[in-house]
């Protein structure tokens, strides 16, 4: 789901927590200018980047186990909680709702957990910039441009199984 909607298929109170945890301020009895304060301030890219690094292992645990399912929109708590190690399984209500009031996650009708379309994406991205400095991407598809990366793999093979001898100059 989009973050309007889900915004918008939120509680008011729950809409007011939002707001007051993140320190916003607008007229908190209008839900339009709730849904339109908040739509700014969580896909603001900057303020995101800014959030995800303060979190703590255990909360970007959570949101990268739900962002990377393929098919679930929502999961509910009991499973997202099983995601976590067995020793960090009782703090599971505090990370919940530290992630809840800091705007990461919301609650369905079904009382599961989601996380809207756009702050996957989000995620998506940030994490990918911090793997990119660790690792090496390999990319699927061959196309011109990455014919370069795919010598130089296949060099690395060839020098990893056979021995080559260097000569002298």
């Amino acid at each position: 789901m989009k973050l309007m909607q889900v915004l918008l298929s939120q509680p008011q109170n729950e809409l007011v927590k939002r707001v007051n945890s993140l320190g916003l301020s607008c007229n908190t009895h209008s839900r339009q200018q709730l849904t339109e304060v908040l739509t700014t301030q969580l896909l603001d890219k900057e303020r995101v980047l800014s959030e995800w690094e303060k979190l703590n292992d255990k909360e970007k645990h959570l949101l990268l186990q739900m962002c990377f399912r393929q098919a679930i929109m929502s999961i509910s708590q009991h499973e997202l909680k099983i995601c976590l190690k067995q020793e960090d399984r009782e703090k599971f209500p505090i990370v919940l709702e530290t992630l809840k009031q800091k705007g990461w996650v919301y609650e369905d009708e079904s009382r599961c957990i989601l996380i809207p379309q756009e702050l996957k994406e989000n995620i998506h991205k940030i994490v990918l910039n911090e793997w990119s400095i660790d690792f090496i991407f390999v990319p699927l598809k061959k196309q011109q441009e990455y014919t370069i990366i795919q010598d130089v793999f296949e060099f690395m093979d060839i020098v990893e199984e056979k021995s080559i001898p260097l000569t002298k100059k």
